[in-house]
């Protein structure tokens, strides 16, 4: 019985002796690359030294590159790596980076709207200088196996102390990332520091020697500190060094060692021209109201411009009041639409963008004011409807880059929208929020509320300074002139200005309310005296030109359509038969004046019925308008009739009234309306008979009629019939 259990057990013994020596032939994969944690990354490089325009630069850089790689990724939650390459000149190390620039670039490498994004410095040579700061600031360095970093202080003057701003500056990096502990990075910095790494119960820490003291009150030191600098010497790490320091993550001699270990495809890694090449911009400037042609106008102005290869950057020069919802939204969309790949979108506010016109302007993809500008509120707002819409297109990203809110931008034009600060318990990051925002946050509960930020029925207007600490302008983009921004972003020359058209600003003139009111007023103007001056065509020909004009320039500005022409048509027809064909004022004259005011007033706007209030102050502008013709008109006309008859070129074509005796005899004949002497005598006519008009007959002027045939001026007549005081002719 025992023996079977005996037999057993050694063949169980005997393949598990084999089971082991399988895998004793096939070790672990330790030396393999890690899994991989981003899908998508790319390669930023960044020449040293950080002088001139180097850090706006590689900001333009890296900017561009994440808007592309935010457009690429699938899923808003994927993870973003971006490797910033550091390229030290042939002679130096580093040596000679401007520390305000070295600080500016690394603040920008630590500010919340790169939250999304995991930054690495990869530096395959030695580096030196305040280079090392920008390092510090990325969330990973990787070093090439024989690269040596240090001596951050080494431009410092060696006879003086470190400044205190350089210090704070370390520090306060130091502390936004921890790549490199704060007492590390201040021993980088100053020769004269000592730093010791000491042993307590929380594990190794590293502090600066006048700070032992202090921390042995606090906690127990478990063994001797150990000196990393001593006071004096030379300080710099080696690349292994460094990563036993926990300075450094990973140790790579190439650029596929460093893809590897990042877990990316090797053309994450490749250098991408395009990117880094330098920006050539056109100016496109945004004026005045923002309309259905302006938007047309500025679309196919920033189609012309990018017709041009060398072209990658739109700046839209902003001076706007606001203007229509829809046009500023269509225009915002067109903007963020544009592949942030193939140009740079800049809004520049030299004075204010209100309105709709700061949709415009946080839609691209940066945004410069000057420091006296303002961004949101005035007086054209949108309404409740238009806002609806403007805050569904911010909330699904359309229209601004990917992770910034929408609170902020809508309340820009909201008067009822409030927005208060929050700071995150956890993170301890600001940020602003309205309560429907706040309840879309996965970690809501970790939000504090703070002060309010909008004031209460008024939309949040903004100056350059309140901009830039609500994170709608970056820090460095609050320029006291154009200049500096041709400063701010490398630019050698004054960009190309892109001016509309000569047919462009004729249609915005002509479409003015100014302008618009002296068209109608001398088109009127132009019908009344065609009337007093009949067979002469100057009248005609004024309003002629005057309502082709009119109706010419509001097509173009898309406000004016088929129908407002087919309905000023008609109703001038109407006016025409009343007058000449059927006397008198009936349906005729009533319907076709009320075609013609109808047709002028739908001219002038893109609605039928005002549904905002918006629509209604364009209503308004549209009566006024037209009403502000009619008076002028009015007033024209009136001046016409006085001195009309004394115009030497005009007189000779104004019938004068009969003077003294002819003018007794002609009273008396008249009231007593008798013309039965006129039976088949002949006359002259003095206007055109259609068929109603004035004749001579010897020394008498009367109204005669025809038999329904026009007859001309100057033709001879003969009187046909009497009846009572209606005298019919007939040509002859």
């Amino acid at each position: 019985m025992l023996k079977p259990i005996f037999i057993l057990l050694s063949v169980l013994l005997l393949l598990g002796h084999a089971c082991e020596a399988v895998r004793a032939a096939d070790p672990p994969a330790e030396a393999e690359a890690p899994p991989a944690t981003a899908a998508i990354g790319r390669l930023v490089r960044l020449p040293l030294p950080i002088t001139g325009h180097v850090d706006q630069d590689v900001k333009r850089s890296i900017h561009r590159t994440l808007a592309r790689l935010r457009a690429e990724r699938k899923n808003p939650a994927e993870p973003i790596t971006l490797i910033l390459e550091f390229s030290p000149g042939q002679t130096q190390a580093g040596g000679g980076s401007d520390f305000s620039r070295a600080l500016s670039l690394a603040r920008y490498l630590t500010h919340r709207d790169l939250a999304d994004v995991k930054t690495v410095a990869y530096i395959p040579r030695s580096i030196e200088g305040h280079a090392l700061l920008v390092a510090m600031a990325c969330d990973e360095i990787v070093l090439g196996p024989d690269a040596v970093i240090g001596e951050a202080g080494i431009d410092e003057d060696p006879k003086a102390p470190i400044e205190e701003t350089v210090v704070a500056g370390y520090d306060q990096i130091a502390a936004r990332r921890r790549t490199i502990d704060s007492a590390l990075a201040r021993g980088l910095l100053d020769r004269k520091q000592e730093v010791l790494k000491v042993e307590t119960e929380k594990g190794a820490q590293y502090l600066l020697k006048q700070d032992l003291d202090k921390l042995k009150q606090q906690r127990a030191i478990e063994a001797k500190p150990q000196v990393v600098f001593a006071s004096g010497e030379q300080r710099k790490l080696g690349a292994r060094e460094a990563r036993d320091l926990g300075v450094a993550r990973y140790l790579a001699p190439d650029r596929m060692s460093v893809a590897k270990a990042l877990g990316l495809p090797p053309s994450a890694l490749e250098v991408d021209p395009q990117v880094e090449g330098m920006l050539r911009a056109v100016t496109i400037v945004i004026s005045g109201k923002i309309d259905a042609r302006m938007v047309e106008t500025r679309q196919l102005m920033i189609e012309k411009a990018l017709d041009e290869p060398t072209v990658n950057m739109i700046c839209l020069r902003i001076d706007s009041p606001g203007g229509y919802a829809e046009s500023a939204l269509r225009l915002a969309g067109y903007i963020a639409g544009l592949d942030p790949a193939r140009v740079l979108t800049v809004a520049y506010v030299p004075h204010e963008a209100l309105g709709v016109a700061a949709l415009v302007a946080v839609s691209c993809d940066q945004l410069v004011m000057q420091r006296n500008a303002r961004l949101g509120g005035g007086e054209l707002l949108p309404s409740d409807r238009e806002l609806l819409d403007i805050r569904a297109a911010l909330k699904n990203k359309r229209l601004t880059e990917q992770g910034r809110n929408w609170s902020l931008p809508v309340a820009l034009m909201d008067r009822k929208l409030t927005v208060h600060e929050y700071t995150n318990m956890k993170t301890g990051v600001h940020d602003y929020f309205s309560a429907d925002e706040l309840a879309e946050q996965p970690d809501q509960a970790d939000w504090k509320i703070g002060p309010q930020v909008t004031l209460d029925k008024r939309a949040l207007t903004l100056s350059a300074d309140d901009a830039q600490r609500y994170g709608l302008v970056r820090d460095d983009s609050v320029v006291e002139d154009f200049e500096r921004l041709k400063t701010l972003y490398g630019l050698e020359s004054d960009p190309a200005f892109v001016e509309p058209g000569w047919s462009d600003a004729l249609v915005r003139t002509l479409t003015s309310p100014g302008i618009s009111v002296l068209l109608v007023m001398f088109g009127m103007a132009g019908m009344y005296l065609e009337l007093k001056t009949p067979g002469l065509g100057i009248g005609g020909f004024i309003a002629a030109v005057s309502f082709v004009l009119f109706f010419w320039a509001n097509y173009l500005e898309q406000t004016a359509n088929v129908l407002e022409i087919v309905l000023f048509v008609t109703g001038v027809a109407f006016l025409m038969l009343e007058v000449f064909v059927l006397p008198g004022f009936g349906i005729f004259g009533l319907g076709g004046g009320l075609l013609v005011i109808t047709s002028l007033v739908l001219a002038s706007q893109t609605f039928v019925l005002p549904r905002s209030p918006s629509q209604i102050r364009e209503l308004r502008d549209s009566l006024l308008v037209v009403g502000g013709a009619g008076v002028g008109m009015v007033a024209l006309a009136i001046l016409l009739r006085r001195y009309l008859p004394q115009s030497r070129f005009l007189q000779p074509m104004v019938l004068e009234p009969p003077e003294g005796d002819q003018a007794v005899e002609q009273s008396m004949r008249e009231s007593m309306v008798d013309y039965r002497h006129l039976a088949g005598a002949q006359g002259t006519t003095l206007t055109p008979l259609t068929p109603g008009g004035k004749a001579r007959f010897g020394d008498e002027v009367i109204d005669v009629m025809s038999d329904g045939q026009w007859i001309s001026p100057g033709s001879t007549i003969v009187v046909v019939a009497v009846r009572g005081s209606r005298v019919e002719v007939a040509e002859g």
